[in-house]
This record gives C-alpha cells, sequence and structure tokens, in this order.
C-alpha cells in the first residue's frame, strides 16, 4: 500500500457559525494547516466548516489497484466528497474511514469535507479532523 498524505494548507469556509468565544481571526474564511484540532485553531467553539484540498493525480495504476481516501481521527461529524461527489459520513465513533474514489479522479481532484463540531469539546488535542487525511493506493484488500 502506498499513502500520500494531504497535510499542508486546506482552505476552510464557515457554514454555520462560530458559535461561542471566538478569536476574531479565526471567525473569517481561511486556510488552515492540517492535520489540526478544532480547538488549536477555532477555539472553544462550535459550528459547521467546510475544509476543502485540492489534489492533482496524473499516475497510472497497476491492474486491481485502486485509490482510497483516508480520514484516520474525526471527532464530530464529518461528510465527505470529491469533486462534489458525495462519499460518506464519518462520526466520532469511527476512528479510521476509507472511501474508494478510483472511478472519480480526474486530473484536478477537490477532496471537501463538511465538519460539524456541536459538543462543548472535552479533549482539545483530539477534536475536528485532527489526524491524517491520506490518498492509499494499492489493493482494496490490503
Amino acid at each position: 500500500m502506498h499513502r500520500i498524505h494531504l497535510k499542508g494548507p486546506w482552505l476552510y469556509e464557515w457554514l454555520d457559525g462560530p458559535h461561542g468565544e471566538a478569536d476574531e481571526s479565526h471567525c473569517a474564511d481561511g486556510k488552515i494547516k492540517m492535520p489540526n484540532s478544532w480547538h488549536h485553531h477555532f477555539g472553544n467553539v462550535t459550528g459547521k466548516v467546510l475544509l476543502r484540498r485540492r489534489f492533482h493525480w496524473i499516475a497510472q495504476l497497476d491492474d486491481g489497484e485502486k485509490v482510497f481516501v483516508v480520514l484516520t481521527a474525526v471527532t464530530g461529524l464529518a461528510n465527505v466528497s470529491v469533486n462534489n461527489l458525495a462519499l460518506g459520513e464519518v462520526s466520532t465513533t469511527e476512528e479510521r474511514a476509507r472511501f474508494e474514489i478510483t472511478s472519480l479522479l480526474e486530473a484536478n481532484n477537490w477532496l471537501e469535507v463538511e465538519l460539524e463540531c456541536q459538543q462543548p469539546i472535552d479533549d482539545p488535542a483530539r477534536s475536528g479532523l485532527w489526524g491524517p487525511v491520506a490518498l492509499e493506493v494499492g489493493s482494496p484488500y490490503e
């Protein structure tokens, strides 16, 4: 299995909120370095943001290989899509989620995660989309 981490700057846009005592600098839409905890970037607020990350795909796949988006750690509710096509929902109860995207890939792609944090944050380090997000290339059985 080959893994490509989608680190670095992601765009974010508030869809609902922020609710609570927010730092003015994080109330507007902007950029966030991922992975990152909700609390570390936004503070002790609730709401819903759209996180977006562009990635390019030009690689040729070997027979039987597939491409997956993997979210390793989410606290809250996340709806995941690629190129405006819904992949599924991830909640706090799922520590790792994997979605096949092979047939959805284009030369230029957008990964979008609509992330909602509506509960007070119990563990600031483990809030929001706090684990790495990656593309995995390999067999669906790996």
